[in-house]
């Protein structure tokens, strides 16, 4: 189990309804994709959605 806190606020002009998430990446502060957060520690989040719209956010990762 891990538990994502958010550190920044999420990168969008306004919020869309019917939009439909479609994919989310990780990345390191390094720019290095992984599959998911593994290690405590600060990481990017990129949500990508139907309308092609896409999210950043910093979390801080902490594995209980």
């Amino acid at each position: 189990n891990f538990k994502l806190v958010h550190f920044a606020e999420t990168v969008t002009d306004f919020p869309f309804a019917s939009d439909e998430l479609i994919s989310i990446e990780y990345y390191t502060l390094q720019g290095l994709k992984v599959a998911e957060p593994l290690e405590n520690g600060i990481y990017i989040v990129k949500k990508i959605y139907e309308s092609k719209r896409i999210e950043s956010e910093k979390i801080i990762f902490n594995r209980y």
